[in-house]
């Protein structure tokens, strides 16, 4: 994948515009119109490199290549990170054992796949860093300030989409963070601020779904060339 992906970010070109970069057919981002017709991944990841090297002397097979890794290295080392605070958050909820974020850091930090997608340019060191981002912004939701946390929750989500589709098999996982984190508010709430509660999650859920789908319009214009996601 890494070569794959360095040919593909190698032939690339940063569009005039950005109504050129959202048009799926004649996007110069766009692998299809590279003659990269067997192209299966998210183009966020090549985009975000195209545009570090754009202008540089990086601007290179070997160049993108070296920057890609940079890039998932410092993916994978913002998914270290939050694994921490996820880890924090858990141990606030539950009352647990206050050295188990840095345990956790450590296990991921010696983890084998993690450190082999690290060194190299694959889309899977972004989706990571993403899933994890959207996952730690919902259960950050729950305490307090619902709208701003999920609307960041539905961003990450979207462009982790945007990284690689099978982001999607982590819908559940957020999801069942967004319910239980709405329930506990809401059974927490007073009598008076009951329906207050209830409509703000709801409202935070819509939220989370148009966010994301408009970072995943955004971060892979490719995936809508059929219109099929409207």
């Amino acid at each position: 994948m890494n070569v794959f992906l360095t040919m593909v970010a190698a032939a690339a070109k940063v569009p005039g515009s950005f109504v050129e970069y959202m048009n799926p057919a004649v996007s110069t981002l766009n692998p299809y119109n590279l003659n990269f017709s067997f192209y299966v991944y998210g183009t966020l990841p090549v985009t975000l490199n195209k545009l570090v090297v754009h202008g540089s002397a990086f601007d290179t097979y070997d160049g993108i290549a070296i920057v890609g890794r940079r890039l998932s290295a410092l993916a994978d080392m913002g998914t270290l990170l939050l694994v921490m605070v996820i880890a924090h958050m858990l141990v606030k909820i539950y009352s647990l054992d206050k050295r188990i974020p840095y345990i956790s850091g450590l296990l991921y930090a010696v983890a084998v796949l993690p450190i082999q997608n690290a060194h190299f340019f694959t889309v899977d060191s972004f989706l990571t860093f993403f899933v994890t981002l959207s996952f730690a912004c919902a259960l950050r939701a729950r305490f307090g300030f619902p709208l701003i946390f999920v609307a960041l929750a539905g961003s990450a989500f979207g462009l982790a989409m945007a990284s690689k589709v099978s982001a999607i098999y982590a819908a559940p996982l957020i999801a069942g963070t967004l319910a239980y984190g709405a329930m506990v508010s809401y059974k927490a709430a007073s009598a008076v601020r009951k329906l207050q509660t209830m409509l703000e999650w709801v409202l935070a859920c819509a939220l989370f779904a148009v966010v994301a789908y408009t970072m995943l319009r955004v971060g892979d214009p490719r995936m809508f060339a059929t219109n099929e996601f409207f």
